[in-house]
């Protein structure tokens, strides 16, 4: 996992990508876990991007240039067409609430952490249908997003700074419904597929070989 490593990753052509996802707990498995919600998280399924409630969520460790980041965003001269929106810190909200708020979000944005821009919180929204924004270089988004097995690279948003991230969301938050709809279904999709390829690849890499 390289998120925590410090060191440059082997090339592309060397490596598969493989999203750790989400931690086995994500789930809400009862509704009393999200008390401290606005909003009920949805019984049927997943709600369209178009119709949640909230524009934009983080939940982590607010280190490095974070709290700044989403001060500006929250209610800073960055904020204008993007509330309202939710930011809690690491252990304010159980992994149900978490998993929740990103179910009720348009966008999850998920400034760098300490060494690197990938982390478990995009797969965490992707799964339940929220669109995560990264900022960064373009060679280091490609050099950590472009080598999942056998998919695109993620359908999500990227920028090279903070003001061209906002003003894609607010773009994608205030234009046609379909627009953000159709962006949502892309995310959920690939999604899928990466989990598909990757437990098709797994399958053959594990498999006996066949009988001469």
């Amino acid at each position: 996992f390289w998120q925590s490593a410090r060191r440059r990753p082997p090339l592309a052509g060397m490596r598969r990508t493989v999203p750790l996802g989400y931690s086995g707990s994500s789930a809400p498995s009862d509704a009393a876990l999200l008390h401290r919600l606005p909003w009920s998280h949805p019984r049927g399924g997943l709600i369209r991007a178009s119709s949640r409630p909230l524009v934009w969520s983080f939940v982590g460790r607010l280190k490095g240039d974070r709290a700044a980041i989403l001060e500006r965003l929250g209610s800073g001269d960055g904020s204008a067409g993007l509330s309202p929106s939710l930011v809690a810190k690491s252990g304010e909200f159980t992994a149900g609430e978490t998993h929740a708020a990103y179910a009720m979000s348009r966008f999850v944005v998920s400034p760098k952490g300490n060494a690197r821009l990938d982390c478990f919180r995009l797969y965490e929204a992707s799964r339940v249908g929220a669109i995560p924004v990264v900022v960064g270089a373009k060679h280091a988004i490609e050099a950590e997003f472009g080598s999942f097995v056998g998919a695109e690279r993620p359908p999500w948003i990227f920028a090279d700074t903070w003001a061209d991230a906002a003003a894609a969301m607010r773009l994608l938050a205030h234009g046609p419904k379909d627009a953000i709809d159709r962006r949502q279904r892309r995310v959920l999709r690939w999604w899928a597929s990466v989990c598909d390829l990757l437990r098709a690849e797994l399958r053959a890499a594990v498999a006996p070989p066949a009988a001469a």
